[in-house]
């Protein structure tokens, strides 16, 4: 078993896909430090804001990294890209290998079970580095330009409302908030490459299976739009600005119940596949 997934891992983060994916992660990154926390740290623009005169709360990292920026167009970017950026590196192989007649030929050697489970780990782990790596380095480089001052309510300058979700956490602990809203992010994306792996045993056009999970986030993004549940679109709900109210605990079920049945497709498919 180890050994499949070393191999579907080294050919998940080790080709062309995986290296561009990254690229455009990385770029709307620190284009979203150069547009905005770089000028906090450094512009004579703001000088008067750092130094909290005038009245004027000073900046703080906890409204500058790329999740809390919502007024750049980076961040609507990258939080808009997160399920294409999920599927592109990896999570349309399977539909290739299928087609191409290559699972036949590995499951010959190690089995269905192996392969298609180290096939699914291979596509979450992608998933989650090719997302979760850009939003780190944003954090880290940020944290080391515009000071870590807590985030005050009062200070008109922070963008979690008082009725979003985990409101609370963002002003008691506002790091442990940040890191939870990029574990959202790399779950989403771990769940769109999952289902694209789940769409491989139904159709064998790659654009398809690349683009199914993006249309489904799209379409709930635009049905929800303007209605009491805009707060629970997946695309919506990982952004740490959270521009609409809802439930953390329904959110988790959601998404539970959401990867339960992914998997359990998948499994069934998996396990009744008759490719050889």
């Amino acid at each position: 078993m180890g050994r499949t997934v070393r191999n579907e891992l080294r050919r998940a983060c080790l080709n062309p896909a995986f290296a561009a994916v990254l690229v455009v992660g990385v770029a709307c990154a620190l284009a979203n430090i150069f547009l905005v926390a770089f000028p906090y740290a450094t512009s004579d623009a703001y000088s008067a804001w750092r130094n909290g005169v005038k009245g004027g709360y000073p900046a703080s990292f906890h409204h500058s990294w790329m999740g809390q920026t919502s007024f750049s167009v980076t961040t609507v970017i990258f939080y808009w890209l997160v399920p294409l950026l999920a599927c592109v590196p990896f999570a349309a192989s399977l539909s290739e290998d299928i087609f191409s007649r290559y699972a036949d030929q590995v499951i010959v050697r190690v089995g269905k079970r192996r392969y298609f489970a180290a096939k699914l780990i291979a596509s979450a782990v992608s998933s989650v580095l090719a997302v979760a790596m850009p939003l780190t380095i944003n954090i880290a480089i940020v944290a080391c330009l515009v000071p870590d001052i807590p985030p005050e309510p009062a200070a008109g300058t922070f963008y979690v409302a008082p009725n979003t979700m985990l409101v609370d956490l963002f002003y008691e602990n506002p790091w442990v908030y940040a890191w939870l809203f990029v574990a959202m992010a790399s779950a989403l994306a771990a769940l769109c490459a999952m289902a694209s792996c789940c769409v491989s045993f139904v159709v064998r056009n790659r654009f398809v299976v690349l683009l199914a999970p993006f249309g489904v986030c799209a379409f709930l993004q635009l049905a929800f739009q303007g209605t009491i549940l805009a707060g629970f679109s997946p695309l919506n709900v990982i952004l740490p600005y959270q521009p609409f109210p809802s439930i953390f605990w329904v959110v988790c079920l959601c998404f539970v119940l959401s990867c339960a049945a992914a998997l359990a497709f998948f499994v069934y498919k998996g396990s009744h596949y008759e490719g050889i």
